[in-house]
């Protein structure tokens, strides 16, 4: 499974965020810590290659579900270049939800535009947003061929 998303009760009585992110049944990575009340997984299982042509390369990442709703986001690659991320959906069930996404999706793409990576660091204020958003892109480019 791709891009799982959950969370885990620290021995503390605080949440802790975890992330892991699974390639064809083996290996597995860590997230970052954070505070919060999100839960999920990747709801669609995996990123899928929407086209094709020539050197245009456009790809979905997976779902991933979050306490307050879904985050996931395309990308489209010319060259193995990434030239544009899109959030085709992010957390909407109430308005601080959205707000707090609708702040951080432009922000998160202008950072993964300029580094080329979804490598880059958490919008203050959205943090289960942008783990989510970073995940299903990070899925994306590896469906892509590109890590």
């Amino acid at each position: 499974m791709l891009g799982l998303l959950g969370m885990k009760a620290a021995a503390s009585g605080k949440s802790a965020f975890t992330m892991t992110v699974a390639h064809g049944g083996s290996g597995a990575g860590n997230g970052s810590s954070g505070t919060g009340a999100a839960a999920g997984n990747a709801a669609g299982g995996g990123a899928v290659i929407k086209s094709v042509t020539g050197d245009t390369v456009v790809v979905t990442g997976p779902q991933v579900v979050l306490a307050h709703g879904i985050v996931q986001v395309q990308a489209t690659l010319v060259g193995g270049r990434l030239i544009d991320v899109a959030a085709i959906s992010l957390p909407h069930d109430n308005p601080h939800s959205w707000d707090g996404a609708t702040a951080a999706a432009p922000k998160l793409r202008s950072e993964v535009l300029s580094k080329q990576s979804a490598n880059v660091a958490i919008v203050s204020g959205a943090t289960y947003t942008s783990h989510g958003y970073l995940s299903s892109l990070q899925a994306a480019l590896d469906a892509a061929g590109r890590r």
